[in-house]
C-alpha cells in the first residue's frame, strides 16, 4: 500500500471532516491562531494608557524649557513617550 493510500484510509477511518487533509487542517489552525504580539505602525509606540510618575516628571521638566510658548505640546509629549517603560517593562 503506497503512502497516499495509506493517509486516505486514514483520514477516511479517523478524520471528523472528510475532504480536509491533515495540511490543510494545519494550515486552518495556524491562520486561526491569535499572533504572538500585535503589530506596531512604524512612528508609532507602545506606551501605557495613563502616563507613570516618570513621564509626568518628564513632561513638567520639558514644559519648563518652553514657558514662552505654553501651548507647544509636542516636546513635552515627546519627552512623556521617551520616559514611559519599554513593553515588557
Amino acid at each position: 500500500m503506497s503512502d497516499k493510500e495509506m493517509r486516505a484510509e486514514y483520514d477516511a477511518q479517523h478524520n471528523e471532516w472528510p475532504g480536509l487533509d491533515w495540511f490543510t487542517w494545519q494550515l486552518a489552525w495556524h491562520a486561526a491562531r491569535p499572533s504572538a504580539a500585535p503589530a506596531i505602525p512604524e512612528g508609532f509606540a507602545l506606551v501605557p494608557i495613563r502616563p507613570n510618575q516618570d513621564m509626568c516628571y518628564a513632561g513638567q521638566i520639558k514644559a519648563r524649557e518652553w514657558p514662552k510658548f505654553p501651548l507647544r505640546i509636542a516636546p513635552i509629549y515627546q519627552a512623556m513617550l521617551a520616559a514611559a517603560p519599554k513593553a515588557g517593562e
